[in-house]
């Protein structure tokens, strides 16, 4: 009816309204229906209209609001769909109203396995006329059957044999009242069991059934007994006779070792065997299992046999000949059993035999002995010297003494040893040709000695400034560059250093080719904001000293101190020697023969910030004392005409040069 339209009869205009349903809230059953309508025009210049209709109320399908669940049920051969219940399904209308009406399987007759599976069950409403059935899938939850086994029986074995050297048969049901025929095979649960003849046919053993149709029946565990059969013997038997060395002189179980668990009567263990005389006694079986098998006695014969000589001989009776009286090769016994086996003979007199007493010295050269049979015999020789023992050892000052001593009479001989010489470099005593410890020529030994013992923070007398140029090109927080003038005649470099103060001494760091090194550890690491104290020497081929630097005193980075970075030398004088009123820096100048100057310096720290701790003050030397000497406080004096250079350094080896020229 919503698409009905209506007009106006006499001018065809389309009039608006509504329709409207003779009892309208009537619930209409499912099938073609015919009912009354009124046509209610909106505009009241129109009379209503009234009419028949008819409508076709189709069936409605309800609505599956609780599957229903299945029993379960255990496998058996006929188990079909219709022999499993369907319980607790609900159908609803759209407005969730229960339907009455009843659950069927859609295939009932659809045979079962285990496990099961899902299938169709189908609602049936009571009321039929209006609705549909309505079909959901159900789970179905098959069990597996135990079979029933109505007999087993195991094939008989003999002690020894475990369970599954024994066959096994029998036969199986579906249930004790249902004899159909389950097919499957039976097997020991543990067939490793060895059964004594005692659990003969009396004690049971699980025995395990299992189907073939494993899908839909489980296997069981049932018991069966077994006939055990006595065996003949046990095993290892003793052998039928035994032959026993001649050192077997009695009956004992050792004998028959060969054979566990068998042993003689105590009547006949200790009993003598005669050598070559055959002797039978019965052994017995004693193992624990005795009862299983059938005969556990045995007749053994034990012969003992002749001694075969075979354990070693000794010589009774021997005498060597001598240079009075013959000798005899002695007579050979058995170790085993005593007997002689075979005559000695006599030795004819031996010119050489004699019984020869002590050597005793003759002179430096010779010993003699002398025969204690007959003092007529003498033999001299030659000393048979050892290879000596070092009485008085040699020094660098002294030789030693070693003394050799005869091995036969104990005479003794002494040799000299040369006194010893120090290899290169290694005289701590070889001082430089200016007398210092570390001056040129002196050794490497005498310089490291010097060094490490000295409690100046200059260092040792001997160290030179300008040979040797040792400076701090880098500093970190835990390391220091060193870097240094490398001399041609150098073939190596010594470096030394600790922290600095009086009370530490310098210690022997590294031993370098180069010209630099990047010290990070003195026995432990760098400390930042600290000061260190190093030296180089420089050393030849020889191992002797080329040159020593001076100490110089570096701090590294990272706390309140630090270092200077230049040097600046002033004067009141020009760089023509002329006089001026005030001191300004200088890089050369001239002075008269017997004239002299003083200088001044200034130091430039590398940081203004950081405080530069003094540990000395700036040095002063001459590069030729010859030409223009300088003192500690700066006064040059020029000597003779010539040129040289006066070097002006600061503690961390940071320097000014000032050329010098003697007019």
């Amino acid at each position: 009816m919503n698409n009905a339209s209506f007009a106006a009869e006499t001018t065809g205009a389309a009039v608006s309204g509504s329709i409207v349903f003779e009892n309208p809230e009537s619930v209409l059953n499912a099938g073609v229906r015919s009912f009354n309508w009124r046509f209610v025009p909106n505009n009241e210049n129109y009379n209503e209209y009234a009419g028949l209709t008819t409508v076709e109320v189709q069936k409605r399908t309800p609505s599956v609001t609780n599957t229903p669940s299945a029993t379960v049920n255990v496998y058996k051969p006929s188990l079909k769909l219709e022999d499993i219940a369907l319980t607790g399904g609900v159908a609803s209308t759209p407005s969730s109203t229960s339907l009455v009406g009843s659950w069927s399987w859609a295939d009932p007759n659809t045979k079962q396995n285990a496990p099961g599976g899902k299938y169709t069950a189908v609602f049936t409403p009571s009321n039929q006329s209006n609705y549909n059935t309505a079909g959901v899938d159900v789970e179905v939850t098959v069990t597996k059957a135990a079979p029933y086994v109505l007999s087993v029986s195991a094939g008989e074995i003999t002690y020894g044999q475990s369970l599954s050297d024994s066959g096994l048969s029998g036969s199986a049901q579906y249930s004790a009242e249902d004899a159909s025929l389950v097919e499957g095979s039976f097997s020991w649960d543990n067939g490793s069991i060895k059964p004594s003849v005692s659990d003969s046919n009396s004690t049971e053993y699980d025995v395990l059934f299992t189907p073939n149709d494993a899908t839909n029946y489980k296997s069981i565990t049932t018991k069966t007994t077994i006939t055990v059969n006595k065996a003949e013997w046990p095993t290892p038997v003793p052998q039928d006779s035994y032959d026993v060395p001649w050192t077997t002189k009695q009956v004992s179980t050792g004998i028959i070792s060969d054979a566990s668990n068998w042993s003689f009567d105590d009547n006949d263990i200790g009993t003598d065997l005669e050598v070559g005389v055959a002797k039978t006694i019965t052994a017995h079986y004693t193992g624990t299992d005795k009862d299983n098998f059938e005969y556990t006695s045995k007749e053994i014969t034990i012969t003992r046999q002749p001694c075969n000589h075979s354990g070693g001989k000794e010589l009774r009776d021997k005498k060597d000949a001598t240079c009075t009286e013959p000798g005899y090769t002695g007579d050979e016994y058995c170790l085993v059993c005593g007997e002689k086996t075979d005559d000695g003979a006599e030795i004819d007199i031996n010119p050489s035999g004699h019984e020869w007493g002590a050597w005793t010295k003759v002179d430096d050269n010779q010993h003699k002995r002398v025969c204690r049979r007959n003092e007529q015999h003498t033999e001299t020789a030659n000393h048979t010297w050892n290879n000596g023992v070092v009485t008085t050892k040699a020094t660098y000052t002294a030789a030693g003494v070693k003394t050799f001593t005869c091995t036969a009479c104990g005479a003794t001989r002494k040799e000299s040893i040369a006194k010893l010489q120090y290899a290169a470099g290694e005289n701590p005593n070889q001082k430089a040709k200016d007398g210092t410890p570390t001056g040129k020529g002196a050794s490497a030994a005498a310089a490291n000695k010097a060094i490490t013992s000295s409690t100046s923070e200059e260092g040792p007398k001997g160290s030179k400034f300008s040979p040797l140029i040792l400076k701090s090109t880098v500093q970190t927080n835990t390391s220091i560059t060193l870097a240094w003038t490398k001399n041609s005649k150098a073939t190596k470099y010594v470096i030394y250093g600790n922290v600095c103060g009086k009370n530490n001494k310098l210690k022997k760091l590294k031993t370098v080719t180069g010209k630099s090194c990047k010290i990070t550890k003195i026995s432990k690491t760098l400390k930042k904001g600290t000061y260190h104290k190093f030296m180089i020497v420089a050393l030849n081929s020889k191992n002797n000293v080329v040159s020593t630097s001076k100490v110089v005193h570096v701090a590294t980075k990272g706390g309140k101190v630090g270092n200077n970075k230049a040097v600046t030398i002033k004067a009141k004088v020009n760089k023509n020697g002329k006089a001026i009123r005030t001191y300004k820096a200088l890089t050369a100048t001239k002075i008269k023969k017997g004239k002299s100057i003083t200088i001044k310096t200034s130091l430039t720290p590398a940081n203004k910030k950081l405080t530069v701790k003094k540990h000395r003050g700036v040095c002063y030397e001459s590069s030729n004392p010859k030409i223009a000497t300088v003192n500690a406080k700066g006064k040059i004096i020029a000597k003779k005409k010539g040129t040289c250079y006066i070097y002006a350094y600061a503690q961390n080896g940071v320097f000014k040069k000032l050329k010098i020229t003697v007019k």
